[in-house]
């Protein structure tokens, strides 16, 4: 290697076995800057395994709005997209106040429990309630703890929504112009309104 340049050595890596596989490159040189043979660490993990999981969901994922005194119910997939099958050994929320666990569905919306195994191609449904406690913004994480090669385990999902407080003001007839104060936060207002109702002998048929 003439002075100033480089050379790009390539190591070959075939495991017979799993498990972490330390070792060391010895390098025989003629340098006089350094020990001789020169090493460097080298390690690699043989598997004999290969999961995959991919979300359908991309975090955040904003679940929308929910009354307050509700709940409502999403759903997210996991798929298996390795190739050896997935197992997906539990779904839980960190906070677990607002946003909570439901269960889970098959690809065939039948319900099952965790851990499940989940068949190379095929997915699964996870299924998370939102309650909110009050009117504003609320967020958690969802953590799936999985056996895949290609995500950290738990996996996680940020997930957020917001509760909306629903207020209803009821006006009677009373021959006069209504006025009502708009309460602070409000953004929507749905009216509803009846006139008066005419009748005949046939009652189906109203004026």
């Amino acid at each position: 290697i003439i002075p100033g340049a480089t050379h790009t050595l390539t190591v070959k890596f075939e495991p017979l076995t799993d498990g972490a596989k330390p070792t060391k490159l010895q390098i025989t040189h003629n340098a006089q800057n350094a020990t001789n043979p020169a090493e460097v660490d080298i390690s690699a993990e043989g598997i004999s395994w290969a999961p995959g999981i991919e979300l359908n969901q991309t975090s955040p994922w904003d679940v929308g709005e929910t009354v307050v005194g509700g709940t409502s119910t999403h759903e997210f997939e996991i798929e298996s997209t390795g190739i050896n099958d997935l197992e997906v050994i539990s779904i839980t929320t960190v906070i677990g106040t607002e946003f909570s666990f439901n269960g889970v569905l098959d690809s065939a919306r039948n319900p099952i429990t965790l851990p499940h195994i989940v068949t190379v191609g095929d997915f699964i449904i996870a299924l998370i309630d939102f309650a909110p406690t009050g009117n504003g913004n609320f967020n958690d994480t969802i953590n799936i703890t999985h056996d895949a090669i290609n995500a950290a385990s738990p996996l996680t999902l940020a997930v957020e929504g917001e509760g909306r407080v629903i207020i209803t003001q009821t006006f009677n007839y009373s021959g006069s112009i209504e006025n009502w104060t708009i309460p602070a936060g409000v953004t929507n207002i749905n009216i509803e309104a009846w006139g008066a109702q005419g009748g005949n002998a046939n009652p189906a048929q109203g004026g």
